[in-house]
């Protein structure tokens, strides 16, 4: 999640990721200075909700491992393995 915000504050586009007490994120909304608009994810679709896109960017996390690992490069493979690692217990 964390290269997706970084990604759309390159396109002066801010989100603003909400969590509960537990760490668990319920909701993204997004911030436009630029157009001077805010959309919370699910207004925009339900690709877009909190759940939707941590599923999307799981999903795509576990697709590129697989790659990296047909491809016979172990050790790029095992550090990618330990960045997913890392940002699921963030999660």
């Amino acid at each position: 999640m964390r290269s997706l915000v970084a990604a759309l504050q390159q396109k002066q586009i801010y989100a603003v990721l909400r969590q509960n007490a537990e760490g668990r994120l319920y909701g993204i909304t997004f911030v436009d200075n630029q157009n001077k608009v805010v959309f919370n994810g699910s207004d925009l679709g339900k690709g877009y909700s909190a759940a939707a896109l941590q599923s999307r960017l799981a999903t795509w996390s576990e697709k590129s491992l697989i790659q990296d690992e047909t491809k016979g490069s172990s050790s790029a493979g095992s550090i990618q393995k330990e960045i997913t690692k890392q940002k699921q217990q963030e999660k």
